[in-house]
């Protein structure tokens, strides 16, 4: 059986059942109580690489801090990172207000109605202009997101890795034919509802799947070989030092990660990721020596946290030290070896006035609960 082309009454027979079966099992999500395109926007942002149940929360307290697009583009960015903070992928956040911004001064605070206008703002791709466009302003156009890519390639019968430009802009095409234009918004989000309760990963509920009848994939039985995906290479693992280091008050040194970096304007203990070229006990050693630790400062026992970013991991470990054992060097000395721009002393039992990223959280508390590992290095 080759790959579906479906016929107009085929299309229109699909839409009809997809958006009956959404009017009747649809999420109350509470960005579907909306069509302002704002809160559209942020709920899609939020929702990338993300669970919906995570995001709810979020989406709650970011729209009450920051209410419309005036608020988010006029937000202090530190209270805007200590927002997203456990959110993660906080390029988002950022890229979020550098959207508002563009708005508010290129638009004078109107929200561009139409997709391609809406794609060129900040951190905007195909999938969302779609989604903002469809849902907010009725557009007929498709949103192709992950859940949507698989429920078409197994309704499809797509037997190309979806992991190509080529296969994508393809299924877009298909989508695009599907697309309600009377209800476009609530067909597309129909589609992603199918995709994330019914016509799952590693799951399949076909037989309350409303397209089951047009179904290439189950058809032939492939729904648990479709969709084809391109083989990844397991992400490397990177391993990185951190030291807690503590004054006579209890606070800790806190830096700040530049804004041109991955995780650009977060907080983290002084940090440093080493490379293929570094020896790990020797920049222990260097760190020491930078900090002229004196021969009876104690290190206390190390702890250790594993952190899965998308593309790599990362293995920290951590020292604690306390400041009246070391000679803290300038600024500007700090800024060049842990690759930051500024410095704090804090609370580390308030850091509300600083966003700290997540793998920073588990070795706060790692070292809060005084978790320890046997060895430094052990990475097993």
């Amino acid at each position: 059986m080759s790959k579906w082309i479906p016929k107009d009454n085929e299309v229109a027979d699909l839409q009809t059942e997809v958006l009956a079966w959404y009017s009747r099992n649809a999420r109350d999500l509470p960005w579907r109580h909306t069509r302002e395109p704002y809160a559209i926007l942020v709920s899609e942002i939020m929702l990338q690489q993300t669970r919906v149940d995570t995001v709810i929360p979020f989406y709650n307290r970011f729209l009450t801090a920051f209410p419309d697009l005036q608020a988010l583009a006029e937000a202090d960015e530190q209270k805007l990172l200590k927002l997203w903070e456990g959110l993660g992928y906080y390029r988002r956040a950022r890229n979020l207000q550098k959207a508002a911004i563009e708005i508010v001064r290129k638009y004078n605070g109107n929200f561009p109605k139409d997709a391609d206008s809406i794609r060129t703002l900040p951190g905007i791709g195909a999938y969302t202009s779609g989604a903002i466009a469809s849902i907010a302003f009725g557009i007929t156009i498709p949103a192709v997101d992950g859940n949507v890519l698989r429920v078409y390639a197994r309704l499809f019968r797509i037997m190309e890795s979806i992991d190509t430009t080529r296969t994508k802009q393809s299924i877009e095409g298909l989508a695009a034919r599907l697309v309600s234009p009377e209800q476009p918004g609530d067909y597309n989000q129909a589609i992603m509802e199918i995709g994330a309760l019914l016509c799952q990963k590693n799951s399949t509920k076909c037989q309350q799947c409303p397209v089951q009848k047009y179904c290439r994939a189950f058809a032939e039985n492939l729904q648990n070989d479709l969709p084809v995906r391109t083989p990844k290479s397991k992400p490397p693992l990177k391993t990185g030092l951190a030291f807690y280091i503590e004054n006579d008050q209890g606070e800790i040194l806190l830096v700040k990660r530049p804004d041109d970096i991955m995780l650009g304007g977060m907080w983290e203990l002084p940090t440093i990721v080493l490379t293929a070229k570094t020896d790990k006990n020797e920049t222990c050693q260097r760190v020491a020596a930078f900090l002229k630790m004196s021969p009876e400062t104690s290190c206390l026992p190390v702890v250790q946290i594993k952190h899965a970013y998308s593309h790599f991991s990362l293995s920290l470990n951590g020292f604690r030290l306390l400041r009246n054992q070391i000679r803290m060097p300038e600024n500007g000395a700090i800024f060049e070896l842990f690759h930051c721009d500024k410095v704090a002393w804090c609370n580390p039992d308030n850091l509300a006035e600083y966003p700290v990223h997540q793998a920073q959280r588990k070795l706060l508390e790692a070292f809060r609960s005084q978790a320890i590992t046997p060895d430094l290095f052990d990475q097993s």
